[in-house]
């Protein structure tokens, strides 16, 4: 009862989602087992594809169909629309015409815990790293999709994909910056709108421009501790420039 009103807003969400959590485990065992059945039926009645063209009229016999199909379940099991009212692990955000996500640890992006060393280094100005993505061309062939290098979202109401590095070289270094949210990270009031400072290159030395910027995604958890980890593996390589 005490906390400010960033850390009780903070606690609420916490408790939210954890009592969400225990109400899913209590119904996830019956909806599976209604799901189960409902497949068995329909496995009787034909081939998926022609299930899917029943159904959904969806033909998944045409390539281009099929495309669009399999980007729109991609999307759906790696992303989802945004949430909360700071940024945190896994949110997409454009910036600059831009797209970026943010990968430091969700416990150092809540406002209200951020450490005094910061505040004083900082002042209202949460430093978090931001990985640039890199759009994946429409028509490029993807043989290492399961590679957990690519991520699909919605874009102007349409699935896109963007790699967390560079498409066309698997093992290249991804894009990371060190990004300053305004404001701790919090969101103007009813929307997912912020503000970023970043460093670049001015005339003669290096300054600091701000940017207007909206989360547009969110990664699941899972999605985004994935990149995590392959940007801490990226981070430690040793590069001696063996070869086979």
């Amino acid at each position: 009862l005490e906390a400010n009103g960033s850390q009780r807003r903070w606690q609420i969400a916490e408790s939210v989602s954890r009592h969400s959590d225990q109400l899913l485990t209590a119904i996830l065992p019956r909806v599976e087992d209604y799901a189960s059945r409902l497949i068995r039926a329909d496995g009787e009645s034909g081939t998926p594809d022609e299930i899917c063209k029943k159904h959904f009229k969806v033909d998944l016999q045409k390539a281009k169909t099929k495309l669009v199909a399999e980007r729109e379940h991609n999307a759906f099991v790696c992303s989802q629309k945004p949430d909360g009212w700071h940024l945190s692990t896994g949110h997409i955000f454009q910036m600059n015409k831009e797209y970026w996500v943010c990968l430091t640890p969700a416990c150092d992006m809540v406002p209200s815990q951020m450490s005094e060393s910061l505040k004083k280094a900082y002042g209202n100005r949460l430093p978090f790293t931001g990985v640039k993505l890199q759009l994946v061309p429409e028509n490029a062939e993807l043989d290492d999709i399961q590679s957990n290098r690519f991520i699909f979202f919605r874009v102007g109401g349409e699935v896109k994909c963007f790699s967390f590095n560079d498409p066309k070289f698997s093992n290249s270094k991804p894009l990371l910056h060190t990004l300053y949210a305004e404001s701790r990270g919090v969101f103007i009031a009813g929307t997912f709108k912020f503000k970023i400072a970043r460093t670049q290159a001015g005339t003669t030395r290096l300054v600091s421009k701000k940017y207007d910027a909206i989360v547009v995604s969110q990664l699941r958890y899972e999605y985004a501790l994935n990149l995590m980890q392959k940007l801490g593996v990226s981070m430690t390589r040793i590069g001696l420039d063996f070869e086979g």
